[in-house]
């Protein structure tokens, strides 16, 4: 079904904490403005404040939550790194594209 997202791993959806770090920062930024206010800085209508403030995730992707935080000039850095579980470790590559070799 779309739009719905089913998570059924041993872990946390990995996607939760990223909305909720910028959530957060959503609503620090917003915080003493009305609802009205705050989503005319984001480009959004009072109840979509609403929701952000009460953390009401599911109704928000990430790249609708990177979008508010730039209308209220904020950049988002992503860094990705090992989690420390299992599963195959991809080849660091060369200029050339082949894998580097081990020596």
């Amino acid at each position: 079904m779309a739009g719905l997202a089913i998570w059924s791993g041993m872990h946390e959806d990995p996607v939760l904490p990223i909305k909720r770090q910028l959530v957060a920062e959503l609503v620090r930024i917003l915080d003493g403005q009305s609802q009205l206010f705050a989503g005319a800085d984001i480009g959004a209508d009072q109840s979509t404040v609403s929701r952000i403030r009460s953390g009401k995730l599911e109704r928000f992707s990430i790249d609708t939550l990177v979008r508010y935080l730039d209308r209220v000039t904020r950049r988002v850095v992503v860094t990705v790194e090992w989690n420390g579980r299992g599963g195959p470790r991809i080849p660091r590559r060369g200029t050339e594209g082949r894998p580097l070799s081990r020596t």
